[in-house]
């Protein structure tokens, strides 16, 4: 039997940045830091907390998920999911639900992505969704675009100009395939999922997709692999490769890691 032993993963990316201009601050970084003070070249955290607001969105409901989208002209919106609805913040909360369904319960996780300016998102329960334009509040069930879409899927990421769907099942199929991962077309979120199914260690499900630079970062229940192309001259990119990093290194979640002995 496998001896598990907690550790730390840290999102070191990111801080205060006061110089530059604000259109080229990336997402993980802020202008002015509300949650610590700034002294002597080293952040102290406050004491207490801010409210964003004074009402509570969907009052009383659990908030599943928190997300900084940014679109096409680079605005960035906080979404956030409570209860099975989505609500955008624009300094007011807009119930952005419509088309949309996720389910309400307090243990499931909503991931989302960003691509080309579209949100898109998955909950593990039911289909993965997507918004062209936060404007009109209406969301897309993706399997209505394709087929070969996931009825299904866990987790999403945006490598490569690829939209990536892991721990899956198939539209018209009733088994789910935690160890499956499938990725689009270039350049085209809702199609071409179907032309690779990319099966990892089949005893471990997958447990979370994290680009990393020039990779995407895998990670299974006790091992983690990576994801990588390469590009000629003449800009045609290789097929990905799919090779194993660790094989007593897993994550437990999206934020969590553990080894294994």
């Amino acid at each position: 039997m496998r001896n598990l032993s907690a550790a730390q993963y840290y999102q070191l990316m990111g801080g205060q940045d006061d110089k530059s201009d604000s259109i080229e601050i990336p997402p993980t970084t802020m202008v002015e830091l509300e949650n610590v003070i700034v002294q002597r070249n080293s952040l102290i955290k406050r004491r207490g907390y801010v409210r964003r607001y004074t009402t509570a969105v969907n009052s009383g409901a659990v908030v599943q998920a928190v997300y900084q989208h940014e679109d096409i002209d680079q605005t960035r919106t906080l979404i956030y999911s409570v209860a099975g609805k989505l609500f955008k913040d624009t300094g007011t909360q807009t119930d952005i639900s419509t088309g949309v369904t996720i389910s309400n319960n307090d243990d499931t996780q909503v991931n989302f992505e960003t691509y080309d300016g579209k949100l898109l998102g998955t909950d593990g329960v039911n289909a993965p969704f997507m918004y062209e334009e936060l404007t009109d509040g209406k969301g897309i069930d993706l399997t209505t675009r394709d087929n070969s879409v996931p009825a299904v899927a866990k987790y999403i990421a945006n490598f490569r100009e690829h939209i990536f769907f892991a721990h899956i099942k198939d539209q018209g199929d009733t088994q789910t395939f935690p160890y499956r991962v499938v990725h689009s077309e270039p350049g085209d979120p809702t199609r071409g999922y179907g032309i690779t199914n990319n099966d990892l260690n089949r005893s471990q499900p997958i447990t979370g997709l994290i680009p990393f630079h020039d990779y995407l970062i895998i990670g299974q229940q006790y091992s983690m692999w990576y994801v990588s192309q390469e590009t000629y001259g003449s800009g045609q990119a290789t097929p990905f490769t799919y090779k194993e990093l660790s094989s007593n290194v897993g994550l437990a979640g999206q934020q969590a890691q553990v080894t294994t002995s």
